[in-house]
C-alpha cells in the first residue's frame, strides 16, 4: 500500500494540519549500576519515556492569517489535546513548543515547527488495520498489469516533465510560486528529485547495478525514461 491510499488527513483538536514533515522520537530509560574495580555496568531497563512528535506544517493561500490563528489557538489550550498522525493515527498529547516562521520571498505562507509530547502511558498507538500485499505469491498475469500500467503512466506524465522544466528551467523558483500560486514549490521539488533517485535506485539495486548519473529536475525530460528503462532492464520478461 502507498502513501496516497494510507495516510491520514492530520489535524490537532480539529485544526488542520499540512504536515510536510515529521519523526517519531522515543528513548528508554536504562539504569547502570557499576562496580568499583569490576569492568562493565549491570543495566536495568525502566521503560520507555514518552514519544515525541516533532513535525512541521505549513500554512498558505489567501486565508492564511486565519488558519494561523485556529492552529495558535488550539496550541494555547491548556491541557491534552488529540493528534492525528498522518501516518500513526489518534494520539493524545500536549504541545510543548511551537515556532511559527514567515519569509518575506513567500507571501501569504507561513511555516511551522511543532512538537508534541505523548500525555499518557500504555496508550494503544499505531494499531491500525493495513492490508499485507505478499510480492512472491503475485500471478504471472497480475505483475504484467502493474508494470504495464506503471509504464502507461510514465508515458502520460512526459508531457507535464516537459512543462515543469519550461517553468523551472531559469531558475525562477518565486516566480513560479506566484504564477501558479503554490507557495512552497521549492520544498516540493527538491521532494520530487528524491523520490524520483530513490525509485530509479531501488529498481537498480535489485540486480545489484547502478543507473548513469542524472539529475531528474536539471534533466526532467530524461527522468520518465530513465525510471522506464531502469524497470524494463530489471524486471523479468514474461509471455516470452
Amino acid at each position: 500500500m502507498s502513501w496516497s491510499e494510507t495516510l491520514l488527513d492530520a489535524s490537532y483538536r480539529g485544526v488542520p494540519l499540512n504536515v510536510v514533515d515529521e519523526n517519531l522520537q522515543a528513548q528508554r530509560s536504562i539504569a547502570q549500576h557499576g562496580t568499583p574495580y569490576r569492568d562493565g555496568d549491570s543495566c536495568e531497563d525502566l521503560g520507555r519515556g514518552a514519544r515525541h512528535f516533532p513535525m512541521r506544517v505549513v500554512l498558505f493561500g489567501v486565508n492564511y492569517e486565519i488558519e494561523l490563528q485556529n492552529l495558535l489557538l488550539a496550541l494555547d489550550m491548556i491541557g491534552p489535546g488529540e493528534l492525528v498522525h498522518p501516518v500513526y493515527g489518534s494520539v493524545t498529547v500536549l504541545a510543548q513548543s511551537w515556532d511559527v516562521k514567515h519569509s518575506a520571498e513567500r507571501p501569504d505562507y507561513a511555516e511551522v515547527s511543532l512538537h508534541f509530547i505523548e500525555q499518557k502511558p500504555d496508550e494503544p498507538f499505531f494499531e491500525r488495520q493495513f492490508e499485507f500485499v505478499d510480492v512472491g505469491t503475485l500471478a504471472l498475469e497480475d505483475v504484467e498489469t502493474w508494470q504495464d500500467g506503471l509504464f502507461d503512466m510514465l508515458g502520460r506524465i512526459d508531457s507535464l516533465m516537459a512543462e515543469v522544466q519550461s517553468w523551472i528551467g531559469g531558475g525562477w523558483v518565486g516566480l513560479v510560486e506566484q504564477a501558479l500560486g503554490l507557495p512552497g514549490i521549492g520544498l516540493r521539488l527538491q521532494q520530487l528529485r528524491s523520490q524520483i533517485l530513490g525509485v530509479v535506485s531501488s529498481v537498480t539495486s535489485l540486480a545489484g547495478t547502478s543507473s548513469s548519473g542524472f539529475d531528474p529536475l536539471t534533466d526532467v525530460l530524461r527522468t520518465p525514461a530513465e525510471i522506464r528503462g531502469a524497470m524494463q532492464t530489471q524486471t523479468p520478461e514474461y509471455g516470452t
